[in-house]
């Protein structure tokens, strides 16, 4: 069932003055009470033109900017901040949803990268263990040595003779 009221009523959320015979009222068993409607506000393809734009400009408006806008727009002043911060609330949400998109492609980068370091680092270790192995089997006569201040390759024995103070 539908009632309609002819008496001017003001819209709390957005502080239009409105008549009351342009809103639907339902009788729900929800709440146990009525239920209203409110016709959403359409805007022109024009006014959301010019208020793209604006918002392309400023994405804050000070109290002369948003009353001008709203005379041009033929908008109350009210209706014009409104929409500048749902746009701004769309765009943050947008920036939030590219800026998660970025770090989730991100973070799937550093885990390939991470499994790859760490196969690079078992591999280095694998053949570390399988070098000091090789190390252990010769014999002590194949080691060599080099020596830091004259970068000469000498065996063990020999890098005591050749590195003694002459006498």
């Amino acid at each position: 069932m539908q009632l309609q009221a002819n008496e001017p009523s003001k819209d709390s959320s957005f502080g239009i003055s409105r008549d009351r015979s342009s809103t639907n009222y339902n009788c729900n068993a929800i709440s146990g009470g009525l239920e209203r409607e409110r016709k959403k506000l359409r805007l022109s393809q024009e006014q959301l033109t010019l208020l793209e734009e604006t918002f392309k400009l400023h994405t804050t408006l000070n109290l002369a900017q948003k009353l001008a806008l709203a005379q041009q727009l033929n908008l109350k002043a009210r209706q014009v901040e409104v929409w500048f911060q749902n746009r701004r609330a769309r765009s943050k949400l947008k920036q939030t949803e590219v800026d998660c998109e970025f770090l989730k492609k991100y973070c799937e980068r550093l885990k390939e990268e991470n499994g790859r370091l760490k196969k690079e680092l078992q591999e280095l270790r694998s053949t570390k263990l399988g070098a000091s192995q090789l190390y252990i089997q010769l014999p002590k006569a194949a080691t060599l040595t080099i020596c830091p201040s004259c970068d000469k390759t000498t065996r063990p024995a020999a890098a005591v003779e050749a590195h003694s103070p002459p006498q």
